[in-house]
């Protein structure tokens, strides 16, 4: 492989090229291959929404940085957030970019859409999952297929529409219930949007139990995780975990309201797991000593790959 295991940028020792911001820990569906359900039936799940104070202050520790995406995404359905697009201006207007939306799709009504394209969103990433209702509502419980591509043609006429530069990608992981789609979902959606990802499932650290397809092979030798070099994620509460998928947030190692995102990204802790990643050394580190997930992270092809690729200028 020719990436190394290391920074993609001089410029990203300082400071994270990917920037995962947490606005809620709630959502509307139920998907089998998510954690959030089990999550939510857990002793001390409480609802939350991120405060805008907390987002202004990330906001403005980002603004004016060379970063290679601020992803809104994570534990929860951000359009839930009252607030959403008071934050959304927050950022565009402050000069962040590029900002991506990761939703479900299911509240993205014509109008929604609409304030979407308004408030120069760069990115917005539907997960969809399925290419047939039956399997759609099967892995998206809560969810309706109809109601998905529909609200997902909508918004790329919006966008049409205004002329904007907004790229809009759909999404389908891949695992038993919907193997059989990929090529039809890849075909259907590829005329239409900017970029169709196929993602190869994950367990959430041991959280959901669905086996993946045969076809997907795991590596022999175990690489570093990238998350390491190329993201940090700030949740709801302006924890900061060194995992995504880290549900629980065991692997939290400060908190934004405390620290700035400079300091801990350059911090010994962050110094002392990079080294330990390089050297394999896993043991007792928290999720990553048991991590059957590193091997759906590959160095060569990520998101923020997909990212530059299609925000480069038409």
């Amino acid at each position: 492989m020719d990436t190394p295991y290391t920074f993609m940028r001089d410029k990203d020792r300082e400071f994270p090229p990917m920037v995962i911001v947490d606005f809620t820990n709630v959502c509307n569906l139920r998907c089998v291959h998510c954690a959030h359900p089990v999550i939510k039936k857990e002793a001390g799940y409480k609802p939350a929404f991120m405060k805008k104070e907390l987002f202004k202050k990330i906001v403005d520790e980002t603004a004016g940085r060379d970063i290679l995406l601020m992803r809104i995404a994570s534990d929860g359905e951000s359009l839930l957030h009252p607030d959403f697009f008071e934050m959304m201006h927050m950022a565009k207007d402050a000069g962040v970019a590029p900002v991506n939306l990761t939703t479900n799709g299911m509240l993205l009504t014509p109008e929604t859409s609409r304030r979407l394209v308004d408030c120069g969103l760069d990115i917005v990433d539907v997960s969809i999952d399925a290419h047939s209702k039956d399997i759609y509502e099967q892995i998206r419980r809560g969810g309706n297929y109809d109601t998905v591509v529909a609200n997902t043609l909508g918004l790329v006429r919006a966008r049409n529409e205004a002329g904007s530069s907004m790229r809009i990608f759909v999404s389908i992981i891949r695992q038993p219930l919907n193997a059989h789609q990929i090529d039809d979902f890849r075909a259907f959606w590829e005329p239409k949007v900017d970029f169709v990802l196929v993602r190869n499932l994950c367990d959430e650290v041991g959280l959901v139990d669905i086996k993946p397809v045969e076809s997907v092979a795991v590596p022999e030798v175990r690489w570093p995780c990238p998350q390491f070099w190329k993201r940090i994620t700030i949740t709801h509460s302006g924890d900061v975990r060194y995992c995504v998928e880290d549900w629980r947030n065991i692997t939290v190692i400060g908190n934004v309201e405390r620290q700035s995102i400079a300091e801990i990204w350059q911090g010994e802790t962050y110094r002392r797991l990079r080294e330990r990643q390089l050297k394999g050394d896993y043991q007792g580190m928290a999720l990553c000593e048991e991590c059957k997930d590193w091997a759906t992270a590959p160095w060569d092809f990520g998101y923020d790959r997909i990212v530059r690729e299609t925000t480069r200028p038409k």
